[in-house]
């Protein structure tokens, strides 16, 4: 019996995965996540914001030049 065929635990279940180790190919960063919509949804608002920000520091990095 799969998981996801278990009544009631497909809802709440979250699968995540990727390639790198299992193929040994552990340059690549390819993966995917499998669950309810609204759990990708925040978990993709999430991942936007860790992977695609600026770094927490830059800002400050002019504070010499602003106050020169």
């Amino acid at each position: 019996m799969r998981l996801g065929e278990v009544p009631g635990v497909a809802g709440q279940t979250i699968l995540v995965n990727g390639v790198a180790k299992t193929y040994a190919i552990t340059g690549w960063r390819v993966g995917w996540m499998v669950g309810p919509k609204d759990a990708i949804t925040l978990a993709a608002n999430l991942h936007s914001h860790l992977s695609s920000n600026v770094t927490n520091i830059a800002p400050y990095s002019r504070l010499p030049v602003d106050t020169e």
